[in-house]
């Protein structure tokens, strides 16, 4: 996944919403590009909700 914005560490968690579905996810992994500075690129997997 990419995206923009700072603050975002591995760890962290990601909900996603499509129709009436949602989904979390767990940052396994993301790296930060040099221009522009906020925005990154992350590995990411499915959890359950708990």
């Amino acid at each position: 996944m990419t995206g923009q914005g700072t603050g975002i560490k591995r760890g962290d968690y990601i909900i996603l919403c499509h129709s009436s579905r949602t989904c979390r996810y767990q940052v396994e992994d993301i790296d930060y590009y040099s221009e522009p500075p906020n925005m990154w690129i992350a590995l990411l997997q499915e959890v359950d909700f708990e």
